[in-house]
C-alpha cells in the first residue's frame, strides 16, 4: 500500500515535468510562422514547380525538332566522309 501511494505521489510529482515542451524543431518551426507540414507541403509544391519548368524547356516546336534531326544527319554525314 505504501509503495502504491509512494508511486502514485512520485508520479504527480513528475506529471508537470513530462507536460512540457522541449524546444526543437517543431517549436523553431512555429516561431517561423510555418507549421512543419506546411513547411514540407510547400517545399514539395517548390519542387513541383521547378520540375515542370525544366520539363516546359526540354519541348521543342515540330519544326525545330525536325531542323535538329537535320543538322544531325548532316554531321553524321560529315564525320564519315572525313574518315
Amino acid at each position: 500500500m505504501k509503495t502504491l501511494l509512494a508511486l502514485l505521489l512520485a508520479f504527480a510529482v513528475c506529471l508537470p515535468a513530462l507536460g512540457q515542451e522541449r524546444p526543437g524543431r517543431e517549436r523553431q518551426a512555429q516561431k517561423q510562422g510555418l507549421q512543419p507540414r506546411e513547411r514540407a507541403r510547400d517545399e514539395r509544391r517548390e519542387m513541383r514547380r521547378e520540375r515542370n519548368d525544366r520539363d516546359e524547356r526540354r519541348h521543342f516546336s515540330r519544326e525545330e525538332r525536325q531542323q535538329l534531326r537535320q543538322d544531325l544527319l548532316d554531321a553524321n554525314r560529315e564525320m564519315k566522309g572525313r574518315r
